[in-house]
């Protein structure tokens, strides 16, 4: 879960920084890390992040044997590096990232519901309902 947060949360940023996102440069520059925002270390950075990032889809189908997060992912970071630094298109990356985050939430879900599923509990996607009095 935490390996799912670190390699999204720095996907997130370098991927913003690749895609020169004014706010997320001058964020990285004003707390001293702007010797990151050049290319030769920035896009090894994102693709370092990007492999952490799908780490956790990987380990997730050994655990819970469901590939889609792992799918979904892989196609979400290829798009990401694509159209943040092969082709520049903006909304594209910015959809590659949504996948990417919508493939880390599939993963906890799915371990979760593997949890419950253990210990004998019908998965669903709120624990608890709400009684109506």
């Amino acid at each position: 879960m935490k390996r799912d947060l670190i390699g999204l949360f720095g996907t997130v940023i370098t991927s913003l920084c690749c895609l020169g996102i004014p706010a997320v440069i001058s964020l990285v520059s004003a707390i001293g890390l702007g010797f990151l925002l050049k290319d030769a270390i920035l896009v090894p950075l994102l693709m370092l992040f990007l492999f952490i990032t799908l780490m956790g889809p990987y380990l997730g189908l050994r655990y819970h044997s469901n590939p889609w997060p792992l799918v979904l992912g892989t196609l979400s970071a290829l798009m990401t590096l694509t159209f943040s630094r092969l082709v520049a298109n903006t909304p594209l990356a910015l959809i590659g990232l949504t996948g990417l985050a919508s493939a880390s939430v599939l993963n906890t879900w799915l371990k979760i519901c593997r949890l419950e599923k253990d210990a004998h509990v019908p998965c669903e996607l709120t624990s608890r309902k709400r009684k109506v009095a």
